[in-house]
């Protein structure tokens, strides 16, 4: 990780834990893009600062909303970002992701989405729920 990015991580003033969620859910688009295509190839080098950095700015512009709609989420930015980081600043919020693409939702990236936020309990059992929507429940801690 360049000098850079590791500046811009530490501008981001999250847990540990939320870093390696990110790095995490990192891990798995470099995994699976090739064969999903979740973001441009040309980017995918960049991911931290063309997609994980910028999703994270989108969170800080609005970090006391209660709930966001991501429509067209792909490989889930900016929404999947900005749950992680709203999982550990605002648990209370709620977050919707939906994309157009049945590949996208039902991908192997769909379990990592649902490992980061959602213990497998409480993930939908019915596929079709979930199909288009990755819902991160809020849990009964207040947003400060």
């Amino acid at each position: 990780m360049s000098s850079k990015v590791i500046q811009l991580i530490e501008g981001l003033n999250v847990s540990r834990e939320t870093f390696d969620n990110l790095e995490s859910y990192n891990a798995e688009l470099q995994r699976w893009n090739p064969s999903i295509n979740l973001v441009a190839r040309s980017t995918l080098s960049e991911s931290w600062t063309r997609h994980i950095i910028d999703s994270a700015q989108v969170f800080a512009a609005a970090p006391s909303s209660t709930t966001w709609l991501d429509i067209g989420s792909g490989g889930g930015f900016p929404g999947m970002v900005a749950a992680i980081i709203g999982k550990e600043m605002c648990p209370k919020t709620r977050f919707t992701l939906m994309d157009s693409d049945q590949r996208k939702c039902r991908s192997p990236m769909k379990q990592s989405r649902q490992d980061h936020l959602l213990g497998q309990d409480q993930w939908p059992k019915d596929d079709d729920t979930a199909l288009n929507a990755l819902n991160a429940h809020p849990s009964d801690e207040e947003c400060e």
